[in-house]
Formats: structure tokens, sequence, C-alpha cells
């Protein structure tokens, strides 16, 4: 989208009118509008999630999806698993395709999903790491 900015107003474009008065009106209506549409359409993604991630990163990122829905007006079920699987890139979809597997990501909710991610990220403790860490001290 190509906005006029006042800078670009050079002497061609302006015209006075029959009262004096240096007339942009057309220039400074046409940013107006694109900045109020601006505001309307800016771009919402987030980035993908890192199948790498730490459990407290996937938290945070989780966390983060969860605010940006409470922006959205009429998000339903499904409406919140389409954004969730499309927001969370290529590698990070395969990842819960997975771990919901037979079933269809899309068909499932996005609590389910959100608690199956929560928990193929949790780490796991090994009683005998946890016995060595324990009886070294």
């Amino acid at each position: 989208m190509s906005l006029c900015l006042m800078s670009e107003v050079t002497p061609d474009k302006i015209h006075s009118s029959s009262s004096g008065y240096t007339d942009i009106r057309a220039e400074l209506n046409s940013h107006t509008l694109a900045s109020r549409l601006e505001q309307f359409i800016t771009p919402a993604e987030m980035e993908p999630l890192d199948v790498n991630s730490t459990a407290r990163d996937v938290e945070d990122y989780l966390e983060r999806f969860d605010i940006w829905c409470l922006t959205k007006s009429d998000m339903d079920d499904k409406k919140l698993t389409a954004y969730f699987l499309h927001f969370v890139g290529k590698e990070a979809y395969t990842l819960i395709k997975n771990l919901v597997y037979p079933e269809s990501p899309v068909d499932i909710s996005y609590n389910e999903l959100k608690k199956k991610v929560l928990q193929h990220f949790k780490p796991i403790n090994f009683v005998a790491a946890e016995r060595a860490r324990f009886n070294g001290l």
C-alpha cells in the first residue's frame, strides 16, 4: 500500500483554490484514510513456534497467543484452533499432527491441543538421575 507523505507533496500536486488557501485536501485525505485502514489491518502475525524451545518458552508463546485471541471478537473454538494451527508454523504443525494422531488437529479443541503441546515440552524427571543428584548432595 503506497502512502502519500507530506514530504512527497510536490509543487505540481499543490493547487491554489479560489479562496487563496493551498488545496492539498485530496493528498491529506488519502493519507488519513490509509493510516486509518492500517489501524484495522495491522499484521497480527506471531512468529512460528520453535519446536526446539524450552517448556517455559512454549508456555510464553501460548500465553501470548491467548492474549492475541482476547483482541479478536467472535472467536469460537473452531476459529481458535484454526488460528493456532496457522500461527505455529510448519514444523510445530507436524509435531501437533503426530501428537494427536490418528485424529486431525483441526478436529480437536484448542484447549486440548494446548494441553498436549505443553505435555510434550514438559521436562521428564528420571528417577535414576534424581536419585543420583540427591545422593550427590
